[in-house]
C-alpha cells in the first residue's frame, strides 16, 4: 500500500511552506500553545463534535472529544477539536430535518476551509449522522465515525420504558383517562436516564447501526450504550484509527458504493429500522455518487427477515439488550448471503473481515434466521394515484388487519387544524376512517416534522381503538408504531395529488400490493388540480429562503439541489447543427434539457441561435458551446454573445486543462468568466445552475485518447473544470479501432472512466447516437448525455426522441 509523504498531507499547505501566509498559520497556533513538533509532519486530525448543552444525546461528547484526541495523539496525529451545530432532536423547532443539509455544509466547509488531513465525526442524535456523513463524503477526506451511543433503559415503577414508543403509548392512556397526571409525572421523570440516544429502534439506533454497516465506523461501535465504559474505549481506538486512515489515504467514497449502501438497506429491513433511514440512505448515496431509487428498498424488504426484536417493531427488548446479545455484528452474521462482504470499511478491512466470530448471546433478542420475528417486509415502499412518487409504511410496526383497508378520509390542512380537531366530539371519524395530513412535508412543514403518527381521535380511544390508517407527506419519529404512510410524494404543499383530497373521498391501502390509491376519478382529479392554488413560500430570508428555493423531495432524500452528486435524473441533450432558426425553434420545444452547439459544424451567427434559444423562455433547453480548448480567440467571442457553458474537445493532459480554464477567465477586469466551481456546477444539473448563477462559465472538457484516460483524475482536480465528457467514436478511433464504434474492449475503458470522473467529484457526460449505449452509460452514472441527430428534424422526431431517452 502506498503510503503519504508528509509533503503530501493537504495541512502541508498551511503549515509547510516558506512565505507568509504559513509563518501566519505556524505562528498562531504557537499562540496557542502548541511548539512546531506537535503537529509537523503529523496528519492534522479535525474532530467535528456535535456537542452541546441543549442535546442531551450527546451530553457525553465533552469527555468523548478527549478520549478521541487521546487516540489521535498516541497514534501521532496533531488533534484538533471543531463545534458544529448539534441537532437536538427532542428541543429544535420546527424540526431537525430542516437543519441536517445545514449541518451537511458546515461540516464539509470546516473540513474544506481549515487545515484537515482527516476527520472524526461525533454525532447520534437522528439526524447528527447523515448529516455528517453527507458533509464528510462531499469534502472526501479520510472520516471516521464515532457513534453517540444509546442510553439506558428507561424504568417506571414495574415498567421497562422505551424512550418514544412508550411516550406515545402512555399519552394514549392519559387522553383515554386510564392513568393519571401523577403517574403521567413519575413516568416523565423515568423515561430518559443517562446520556445517549433513543434506546428503542428510532432514527438514531437505525442510522447508527446504518453508518456502522456502510463501512464507516469501527466494528461493533454502533450498538455500544452511551455510558458504558467500552463507549470511551471506542472513541480512543476511533482516534487511533484515523491517523492510520490519513496516510492510507481512505476516503468515505473509497468505502461508499452501491454494494454499501444496499448492504445499509439490508441492516436497516433486518433491524425493523426507521421509515426516516430511507430519506437519509437516498441523500447519503447521492453525496456518493450512488442513485438509489425507492424500488431498491421494496425489493430487499421482500427478502430480508426482521432479526432485531428491538422495540417498535419488536415486541418486548431494547438497545442496551441489543448490545449485550451480540450487537450488529451479530445481527449482520446471520445475514451473510444477503449482504456483499467484500466491501471495504474504515478498517481497512471488508465487512466479512470485520464480521468474523461474530455470535449471538441471546437469541430471543437477535433472532436467528430460521426463528424470524417476521419472515419479510420490515419497510415498505407504497404507489398509487395519491403517491405517484412513492410513499413508505414500517409494516412491522403496523397493525396486520390494516394492511389491506380502504376507508373514508378525514382530512387536516395542517398540523394546526388536526391538534384544533382532532379531540372534537363532533370529529366525523369512526375506527375505519384515514386520517389525512397535508401541509407537512418538506416544504409544508416545512421541514418535513415527525408529525406523520397523528393522534387517534380522543372519542375512539374512549371506545378502545389504538390504531387507525394514517396518511401525511410528514415524516414520524423510528420510535413511533402504527398504521401510518409516510413521505407521500409530491408533497401536497407542490400540488402533489394529496392536496386534492377531500373528506370522505375512499382511500384504498394495500401493503401486499405495495398501492396507495385515492378512488376518485382522473377527471375529477384534473378538475380540482385546476381549481388548486399555490400556497406562498413561508421564508422571505436566510436560511429558510434557501432551504424554500433549493430543497429536493422526499423520493430523492430531501438534498438541496445544489449539493448532491446524484441530483434527480440525468440530463439529456441533442447534439445537432441548427442550420436554419426553424430547426431552433423545433428543438427549443422539444424537451430536452440542453442543446450542444458545435462550432465547426453550426452556422457562425451563433450570437442570433444564443439569443433565440434564451428567448424561448418557457422551454428548459439550455446552450453548450463545443469549441476547441486552444482556439482562444472563439472562446472569448462566445463568451461575448452570452454563452454560459462551454465544452471543449481534444484535452488530453491537465496544461490542456489548466489552459482552457485560463481563457474563460475573460474579461481579466470582471466577474464575467470567472471558471464555475461551486458545487451547483460540478454535481448538477446545466439548466438549474446557469438560471442561478448567470456570471458563471461552466467548462466541460471532452477527452478522446488513452493519454486523456490516463490523466483523468489529474484534468478533474483542475480547479474550474466542471464536467468530463467522453467521445466514444472519438475514443474508438484514436485507440485504433476506426469505423468499430462497439469494440468491445474499448467500452469497459468508458464505464471506469465514468466512475473515476464521479469518484473524482466532477459531472460525466457521453456523446454518443447510439440509443442502446446511451441507456448503458446512464446506468453506469452518467449525468450528461449528448444524442446526434439530423439537421432537418422535425418537431415530432426531435419530441420522440427527447420522450425516449428521458422514459
Amino acid at each position: 500500500m502506498n503510503r503519504k509523504r508528509p509533503e503530501e498531507l493537504r495541512s502541508y499547505r498551511w503549515y509547510g511552506a516558506r512565505d507568509l501566509r504559513a509563518f501566519g498559520h505556524r505562528s498562531r497556533t504557537a499562540q496557542m500553545g502548541y511548539n512546531r513538533s506537535d503537529y509537523a509532519g503529523k496528519p492534522v486530525i479535525a474532530i467535528v463534535n456535535t456537542w452541546s448543552d441543549i442535546n442531551p444525546c450527546h451530553t457525553h461528547f465533552r469527555q468523548r472529544a478527549e478520549e478521541v484526541k487521546r487516540g489521535v495523539w498516541q497514534a501521532g496525529g496533531f488533534p484538533v477539536e471543531m463545534p458544529a451545530m448539534s441537532l437536538a432532536e427532542p428541543m429544535q423547532k420546527p424540526t431537525t430535518m430542516m437543519y441536517r443539509n445545514f449541518l451537511a455544509m458546515e461540516c464539509e466547509e470546516l473540513l474544506r476551509s481549515y487545515p484537515a488531513d482527516g476527520a472524526v465525526l461525533m454525532g447520534g442524535c437522528d439526524k447528527t449522522t447523515p448529516a455528517l456523513v453527507m458533509g464528510a463524503t462531499s469534502m472526501n477526506l479520510p472520516a471516521i465515525y464515532v457513534p453517540a451511543g444509546p442510553m439506558l433503559k428507561g424504568h417506571w415503577r414495574e415498567n421497562t420504558l422505551g424512550s418514544g414508543s412508550d411516550t406515545w403509548k402512555y399519552w394514549a392512556e392519559l387522553r383515554a383517562g386510564n392513568i393519571s397526571e401523577h403517574d403521567w409525572q413519575e413516568i416523565e421523570d423515568g423515561i430518559a436516564r443517562s446520556p445517549g440516544t433513543c434506546m428503542t429502534m428510532g432514527t438514531a439506533a437505525t442510522m447508527m447501526s446504518i453508518a456502522e454497516t456502510l463501512g464507516l465506523a469501527l466494528p461493533g461501535a454502533s450498538s455500544i450504550p452511551a455510558p458504558d465504559s467500552n463507549h470511551s474505549k471506542m472513541a480512543t481506538l476511533a482516534g487511533k484509527r484515523i491517523v492510520e486512515m490519513v496516510w492510507e489515504d481512505l476516503k468515505p467514497r473509497d468505502i461508499l458504493r452501491k454494494e454499501s449502501f444496499d448492504n445499509g438497506i439490508v441492516a436497516l429491513m433486518a433491524m425493523g429500522g426507521s421509515t426516516n433511514a430511507l430519506i437519509h440512505l437516498v441523500a447519503m448515496a447521492g453525496r456518493a455518487g450512488v442513485k438509489l431509487p425507492l424500488e431498491r428498498f421494496n425489493e430487499f424488504s421482500a427478502k430480508t427477515p426482521l432479526l432485531a426484536n428491538v422495540r417498535p417493531s419488536g415486541d418486548k427488548y431494547l438497545m442496551e439488550d441489543f448490545y449485550y446479545a451480540g450487537g450488529l455484528r451479530a445481527l449482520l452474521s446471520e445475514l451473510g448471503d444477503l449482504l456483499d462482504l467484500n466491501c471495504r470499511t474504515v478498517t481497512g478491512k471488508t465487512l466479512g473481515e470485520n464480521l468474523q466470530g461474530a455470535k449471538i448471546y441471546n437469541q430471543d433478542v437477535i433472532r436467528p434466521r430460521t426463528r424470524p420475528l417476521k419472515a419479510s417486509g420490515g419497510l415498505v415502499v407504497v404507489r398509487g394515484n395519491l403517491a405517484p412518487n412513492g410513499a413508505v409504511i414500517k409494516a412491522s410496526a403496523a397493525t396486520p388487519k390494516l394492511l389491506k383497508h380502504a376507508g373514508k378520509a378525514v382530512v387536516f390542512e395542517d398540523y394546526n387544524d388536526m391538534a384544533a380537531r382532532i379531540d372534537r366530539d363532533d370529529l366525523e371519524a369512526d375506527a375505519d376512517s384515514v386520517l389525512v395530513l397535508r401541509n407537512a412535508g418538506p416544504l409544508g412543514g416545512p421541514g418535513m416534522p415527525e408529525w406523520g403518527m397523528l393522534p387517534v381521535p380522543k372519542k375512539l380511544l374512549k371506545q378502545g381503538v389504538r390504531d387507525m390508517v394514517r396518511v401525511s407527506d410528514a415524516r414520524m419519529s423510528g420510535t413511533s408504531y402504527g398504521t401510518c404512510v409516510l413521505h407521500v410524494a409530491p408533497e401536497s404543499f407542490v400540488g402533489g395529488p394529496l392536496a386534492l383530497v377531500r373528506n370522505g373521498d375512499l382511500i384504498e391501502l394495500d401493503v401486499e400490493r405495495r398501492v396507495l390509491d385515492l378512488k376518485v376519478t382522473d377527471e375529477e382529479l384534473r378538475k380540482r388540480k385546476a381549481a388548486w392554488k399555490p400556497p406562498a413560500r413561508k421564508y422571505a430570508r436566510g436560511y429558510g429562503a434557501v432551504f424554500s428555493q433549493h430543497i429536493r423531495q422526499a423520493d430523492e432524500g430531501c438534498d438541496f439541489d445544489f449539493l448532491a452528486l446524484v441530483s434527480g435524473r440525468p440530463q439529456i441533450g441533442l447534439w445537432s447543427s441548427l442550420s436554419s432558426n426553424y430547426s431552433v425553434e423545433v428543438i427549443a420545444g422539444a424537451g430536452f434539457d440542453w442543446i450542444l452547439l458545435d462550432t465547426e459544424h453550426s452556422p457562425s451567427d451563433l450570437e442570433s441561435v444564443l439569443t433565440q434559444l434564451q428567448a424561448a423562455a418557457p422551454y428548459p433547453t439550455h446552450p453548450v458551446v463545443r469549441v476547441p480548448w486552444n482556439d482562444m480567440v472563439t472562446i472569448k467571442r462566445m463568451l461575448d454573445i452570452g454563452a454560459q457553458s462551454l465544452l471543449v474537445p481534444y484535452v488530453s493532459t491537465p496544461a490542456e486543462a489548466k489552459q482552457a480554464v485560463s481563457y474563460t477567465r475573460y474579461p481579466p477586469a470582471g466577474v464575467r468568466g470567472v471558471a464555475g466551481t461551486t458545487r451547483a456546477t460540478r454535481f448538477g444539473r446545466i439548466k438549474d445552475y446557469a438560471k442561478r448563477a448567470h456570471h458563471e462559465i461552466c467548462l466541460l472538457v471532452q477527452v478522446e485518447t488513452q493519454q486523456a484516460l490516463d490523466n483523468i483524475e489529474t484534468i478533474c482536480a483542475i480547479d474550474g473544470v466542471d464536467g468530463v465528457f467522453v467521445g466514444p467514436a472519438d475514443l474508438h478511433a484514436s485507440l485504433g479501432h476506426t469505423g468499430e464504434i462497439a469494440n468491445p474492449k474499448v467500452k469497459p475503458l468508458i464505464d471506469e472512466a465514468v466512475r473515476r470522473i464521479r469518484k473524482a467529484g466532477r459531472a460525466p457526460g457521453i456523446l454518443t447516437p447510439n440509443e442502446a449505449d446511451a441507456r448503458h452509460w446512464l446506468e453506469c452514472g452518467a449525468l450528461f448525455v449528448a444524442v446526434g441527430a439530423d439537421v432537418g428534424i422535425l418537431a415530432r422526431g426531435a419530441e420522440a426522441l427527447a420522450a425516449k431517452f428521458k422514459s
